[in-house]
């Protein structure tokens, strides 16, 4: 899968190009290309499985997904093409690479904490009772489910509109991003609630068809219910 990394780093340069344009359906949409073509990949498997019964899964669903990734770098050249946007690059020192370099800082920062604290919580779930690290990663999968599909989705539209070139008074532009955070907050205080009153419920309603045993099942259910207070965070 490591082509995949290549892939997916240049859609995601690509899909930033597009918002800053105002286009928003090719780089959602490419995003579920990825799930189609591990679908797919596992249907080969199983319709010509004698045919196929020398090659690994791990392999087949290995397919799948530099598949997807291809799909959607294609995909996403097509749109740019359309916006007459040049493909190849250039290495003029121009300074708003510098500038835009410089804005990544504390989101790399904040993503790196976010792994470290992956790593930490996964280690001490070792030291813990059979099914600690299982019950960590279905609960933490729950809690980065709103998150992508709210706060994620509502940044991606706003936060370009938000820095439109004739937008040229921060007042106005302090205003949008409090406009932003009301309607974040209006979506994800509701989910936060009903998260941390019935944990349970979700666990059930998502991961009940999975073969979970009622050990993993209160594990899961407690780590959701506290994880359910960073949703906010």
């Amino acid at each position: 899968c490591f082509p995949f990394l290549f892939f997916i780093a240049c859609v995601a340069c690509f899909m930033g190009i597009q918002n800053i344009r105002g286009r928003f359906w090719i780089p959602s949409f490419s995003s579920t290309l990825l799930n189609w073509t591990m679908i797919i990949s596992v249907g080969v498997g199983v319709c010509w499985g004698k045919a196929v019964a020398d090659i690994p899964w791990a392999f087949i669903l290995s397919a799948g997904v530099v598949s997807g990734g291809v799909a959607q770098f294609l995909l996403n050249i097509l749109e740019l093409r359309q916006l007459n946007v040049p493909l190849l690059p250039t290495f003029h020192g121009h300074p708003g690479v510098k500038k835009t370099l410089f804005l990544m800082l504390p989101s790399v920062l904040a993503l790196a904490s976010l792994e470290l604290n992956l790593f930490v919580t996964t280690i001490f779930g070792s030291y813990l009772e059979p099914g600690s690290i299982s019950a960590l990663y279905y609960s933490s999968r729950l809690v980065e489910f709103p998150l992508g599909v709210v706060a994620v989705s509502i940044a991606v539209v706003l936060l370009p509109r938000a820095q439109l070139p004739g937008i040229s008074d921060p007042g106005h532009r302090e205003g949008n991003a409090g406009v932003m955070l009301l309607r974040t907050l209006y979506v994800l205080l509701p989910i936060t609630v009903a998260t941390y009153v019935a944990p349970d419920l979700w666990v059930k309603l998502i991961f009940v068809y999975v073969v979970f045993d009622q050990s993993i099942f209160q594990l899961t259910a407690l780590r959701l219910k506290w994880g359910a207070l960073s949703i906010l965070g």
